[in-house]
């Protein structure tokens, strides 16, 4: 679910704005759309501490990612570390 946020965020009208932040916002909402997991809910709220780097978020993200033994590959991946 979390993997395929940036596809649902693509799907949401206000994604289409030119404007990053607009676009991040928007990404942002999409993120725990039907996530229930505990730990990976705990990992996207932590996302939010300013100063975070888009490194660490990839990061925990592939931790996740590897814990989960997902072989495909995490689209928002991706989007982070743009």
């Amino acid at each position: 679910m979390l993997c395929a946020s940036p596809k649902r965020a693509e799907a949401d009208l206000e994604f289409a704005s030119a404007d990053p932040a607009v676009k991040a916002s928007v990404l942002a909402r999409h993120l725990k759309d039907g996530v229930k997991n505990p730990r990976v809910l705990a990992v996207i709220d932590g996302w939010k501490v300013e100063g975070k780097t888009a490194e660490q978020k990839v990061a925990e993200l592939d931790s996740l990612t590897h814990d989960a033994l997902l072989s495909s590959k995490c689209q928002l991946r991706e989007v982070l570390a743009r």
